[in-house]
């Protein structure tokens, strides 16, 4: 079975922290926090990277370059249809399963601390 983790992106501090899971699951700093609206929540894949780092929705991955033109095959990882993907970010937008990329992947960022991965 998966762990379930969380993490969240403090949209007025612009800081990544994790949530504990549980009977009081959005507490931060000793504090409740019952409005969400200034965080994005971020679930953890269940899958790490090949260093061992935790692969969340939100994370960037690369998985080499592309074989036609050396450029970064790096993917965003998403929540659609009920499963984690990572969407092509330069090329096509194409999906993939994560749990295919996983083990090969290096988590380089997230599209928060790290938009400019993003184009």
């Amino acid at each position: 079975m998966r762990e379930i983790k969380f993490r969240a992106w403090d949209k007025i501090l612009k800081e990544m922290f994790e949530l504990p899971f549980g009977k009081n699951m959005f507490w931060y700093e000793e504090n409740r926090v019952d409005d969400l609206t200034d965080y994005e929540v971020m679930q953890f894949t269940g899958l790490k990277d090949k260093n061992g780092k935790e692969i969340y929705e939100g994370d960037i991955v690369n998985y080499g370059n592309y074989t036609d033109n050396d450029k970064p095959c790096n993917e965003e990882i998403i929540f659609e249809n009920c499963s984690f993907v990572g969407r092509e970010i330069r090329k096509f937008g194409d999906k993939n399963a994560v749990s295919m990329i996983g083990k090969d992947c290096e988590v380089i960022g997230n599209i928060y601390e790290n938009p400019e991965l993003l184009t």
